[in-house]
């Protein structure tokens, strides 16, 4: 199983003063790639001759590998402090939807 993320975030504008809600949105997905193994067969397989004699033929086992791949939402990790390492460390607030936080500048 593999995970590949394709996750940015985002201010919400270019630059604030002291006072201002400053506002980071998360947007992407992770594209979750499973592959699995497994058996087909063995077979028997039944036929019939145009005069009406049947028999069957024996197939042997073989593998087959099964690829899934699924696009997953993503959103903010709440059991995980934000870590803020600014000079003046802000506390964040996660939104509701957990697709943005805020704090205040």
């Amino acid at each position: 199983m593999t995970d590949v993320f394709n996750v940015t975030g985002a201010y919400d504008k270019p630059s604030y003063n002291g006072g201002d809600v400053i506002k980071v949105t998360i947007s992407g997905t992770d594209t979750n790639t499973v592959v699995t193994t497994g058996q087909v067969g063995p077979l028997t397989v039944p036929f019939v001759a145009t005069n009406g004699a049947k028999s069957t033929l024996s197939v042997p086992k073989t593998t087959a590998t099964f690829t899934t791949v699924a696009t997953l939402p993503v959103t903010i990790d709440t059991t995980l402090p934000i870590v803020d390492t600014s000079p003046t460390p802000r506390t964040w607030a996660v939104s509701a939807d957990k697709l943005s936080i805020t704090a205040v500048a």
